[in-house]
């Protein structure tokens, strides 16, 4: 038996403009699925460079001894107890949420924001200078929440893995200074490159100290960088 194609409007009236739909979605996964590839290949592409960035900051850093000139002038109760060093830098971390979460119930209190609202729209905040101020200081802190698990995470393992601890407390205590400079000149509005480049480059380099550590392991050595 041989059977003739029919079109979609020959079969029936309310499928005309089917075959145009099909083909359309069709064309329209192949451009998502493109577009999800380009950008996973190139987040990978972002993702090492940042790894070799902070692989030669690291390296630069222990290649100018930067583990042995932080012993010299850390007093005896930090040299001799990696775990009081861990525990400074979480409290370090528990006060710096602590001064970011005042600074939103102070600003609450002067743009007249109640609980819970977060996001004020323009019904909540009539004036749109103060709903952005104030926007900005909450988004302070949510990016420093949104980033904290992944620094706790990095500090546990150069902790438990690297175990070069005066330089990961200076690298910790870098890094929260900061946060705290980038909040405030965030939150107020201003110029924040400075502080954005210290929290990156600290950052980086804490990531850098667990590459090195991981190619040591498998017995690959970076070249090594004199310093004058």
């Amino acid at each position: 038996f041989f059977f003739k194609q029919k079109m979609a409007y020959e079969i029936c009236a309310c499928l005309v403009g089917s075959e145009m739909c099909i083909r359309d979605r069709y064309q329209r996964r192949v451009r998502e699925r493109f577009n999800q590839t380009r950008t996973m290949i190139f987040a990978s592409i972002i993702n090492a460079i940042f790894f070799s960035i902070a692989t030669g900051l690291a390296h630069a850093a222990n290649s100018f001894g930067v583990e042995a000139r932080i012993l010299q002038v850390l007093p005896p109760q930090l040299k001799n107890d990696p775990e009081l060093l861990l525990a400074l830098i979480a409290l370090a971390v528990c006060f710096l949420i602590g001064v970011q979460n005042s600074v939103v119930i102070a600003a609450r209190r002067a743009y007249k924001i109640k609980q819970p609202i977060h996001h004020p729209s323009e019904k909540d905040v009539t004036n749109k200078a103060d709903r952005l101020a104030f926007l900005r200081r909450i988004r302070v802190v949510e990016n420093f929440i949104e980033q904290l698990p992944q620094f706790y995470f990095i500090i546990f393992v150069n902790y438990v893995f690297v175990k070069q601890f005066a330089t990961l407390a200076l690298l910790a205590a870098v890094y929260l200074i900061g946060r705290v400079f980038y909040g405030l000149t965030y939150g107020n509005g201003v110029s924040r490159v400075l502080p954005f480049v210290t929290i990156m480059v600290t950052y980086m380099m804490l990531h850098g100290l667990v590459v090195i550590k991981v190619l040591e392991k498998f017995n690959i050595t970076l070249p090594a960088i004199k310093l004058d």
